[in-house]
């Protein structure tokens, strides 16, 4: 009973807090269970291809993939953590230029 259980699982290369490989050798279709929550930040590709990734089992993630041999690569990436950079960025610019704008204004003239 526990080798049929351990026949379609997936064997684990890396494992960090932002990417995960992996190998699976399948039997037939199969949807495989990840016990990642499911989130818009991690993208997942089979086989070096983008993959739709499958909430399931109550907000978990799931990948739905056919008979054989592959290779699972997931990669997590904060999702608005570029926008946030350049908004922070443009934020001190202008912080800048107005503490320059109001320190010349505000100086005695001469």
């Amino acid at each position: 009973k526990i080798a049929a259980l351990r026949r379609d699982t997936l064997t684990v290369g890396q494992f960090g807090q932002t990417a995960i490989t992996g190998k699976i050798n399948l039997a037939s279709t199969k949807i495989v269970y990840l016990s990642i929550p499911y989130d818009a930040g991690w993208t997942a590709k089979v086989d070096g291809k983008e993959q739709e990734k499958l909430k399931i089992n109550a907000g978990l993630t799931g990948l739905l993939l056919p008979q054989g041999a592959h290779t699972i690569e997931m990669n997590y990436e904060l999702r608005y953590f570029k926008k946030g950079v350049y908004m922070s960025l443009f934020g001190l610019l202008a912080f800048g230029g107005l503490f320059f704008v109001f320190k010349k204004k505000n100086q005695p003239e001469a």
